[in-house]
């Protein structure tokens, strides 16, 4: 998952305090493994998110300011930016 708006996100800050225990979501519960990405990570997640859902990536692009047709640093210097 990525906070589009960092760190500085109410829900990202929470669950770095206290991760969470079990997720619901319909009828399913499940453990979640979690784990935060070093921003060298971040890119390669965008990339492979942007490919596999390239209508979705517009939308991401919009809402916050995602450089799609950017150079490579541009994405990059973006990713390190988001948690």
């Amino acid at each position: 998952m990525l906070s589009g708006w960092g760190q500085k996100a109410d829900w990202y800050r929470n669950i770095e305090i206290t991760p969470a225990l079990e997720v619901h979501t319909g009828n399913q519960r499940y453990v979640p493994e979690q784990r935060f990405l070093v921003p060298e990570e971040n890119d390669t997640v965008i990339t492979e998110y942007a490919r596999l859902h390239p209508l979705a990536l517009r939308l991401f692009a919009r809402s916050f300011g995602y450089p799609r047709g950017g150079t490579e640093a541009m994405r990059r210097e973006f990713a390190s930016s988001c948690a």
